[in-house]
């Protein structure tokens, strides 16, 4: 196992409310609500790089308008959302740990 990060020495680099902090929430909300069945099958590591390369697709997404970010909450384009859940499943099928297929 890594070397442990103490959270509370974390000091965010954006505010709570930014664009930045909005899409780190969404993707992880977004790998909790389509790959819950990973979290007991995959290890830790692996479920991290994921939500990481999820969060790298979704700053690309909202950059293109593919994914909104409103007071309401968030919203993406259908074709995008199932373009990366088949580059989930598929980075995930090949065990590959090398996440760069998501890019």
């Amino acid at each position: 196992m890594g070397e442990v990060i103490n959270i509370k020495d974390f000091v965010p680099m954006v505010g709570k409310n930014s664009k930045e902090s909005d899409l780190a929430m969404l993707s992880v909300l977004y790998f909790i609500e389509n790959f819950a069945e990973l979290h007991s099958e995959v290890e830790i590591e692996v479920r991290y790089a994921l939500i990481i390369s999820i969060y790298r697709y979704m700053v690309a997404a909202e950059r293109a308008g593919e994914v909104e970010i409103n007071e309401e909450g968030f919203s993406i384009d259908s074709k995008t959302s199932q373009d990366l859940r088949s580059k989930i499943k598929r980075a995930v099928d090949m065990g590959d740990a090398d996440m760069r297929i998501l890019h």
